[in-house]
């Protein structure tokens, strides 16, 4: 590490965070630069994976928001979300992958009794039936929306990477929340 680079090393890779990393943060430098570190270099096939990047200024988000800093949260958020997705890979945990895993542990689930077991027998049959259908406009999103995970230079905010970076989601507006 330096002051103008780091390198991330990802202590578990089985679920590919390190690709879908490396894919976002070089789709966001080409497509929204400025908004989240330079990809610089990465080995995504050693043991550990790791990723380079640059680092930002500015310091992480928390408390109480000023005017000013939610008004660049906005900036950044609706830069983040016009980033187009595709070509990207799918976010974990992916709305087919949810609806198979909760159906999966409903199924072998044992059923409560009372109201509440009527409620499972209909989650039981809802989830036994095909998925929704997906959002017709997927955005870019962030993967923990803790606001630690920008950054606020007194002007503008980044995507800080201490946490996981952004990956494609649901609409939000299907999602219920904003990021």
């Amino acid at each position: 590490m330096s002051e103008s680079e780091l390198v991330k090393r990802y202590s578990s890779w089985d679920r590919r965070e390190h690709e879908r990393e490396w894919a976002v943060l070089t789709a966001l430098h080409q497509r929204a630069p400025g908004s989240s570190p330079v990809p610089l270099s990465a080995d995504l096939a050693a043991t550990p994976p790791w990723v380079r990047m640059s680092r930002l200024p500015g310091t992480p988000l928390g408390g109480t928001l000023t005017g000013d800093e939610l008004d660049a949260l906005e900036s950044a958020l609706r830069a983040l979300w016009a980033v187009p997705t595709d070509g990207l890979p799918p976010r974990r945990f992916h709305p087919d992958e949810a609806w198979r895993v909760t159906g999966e542990k409903f199924a072998t689930a044992r059923r409560p009794p009372g109201i509440i077991g009527d409620a499972f027998d209909r989650a039981v049959d809802l989830l036994s039936g095909p998925p929704p259908a997906e959002a017709s406009d997927p955005v870019l999103g962030h993967g923990d929306p803790n606001v630690a995970n920008y950054l606020w230079d007194g002007q503008r905010i980044r995507l800080a990477t201490a946490r996981p970076m952004p990956h494609p989601t649901a609409s939000h507006r299907t999602r219920r929340t904003p990021i």
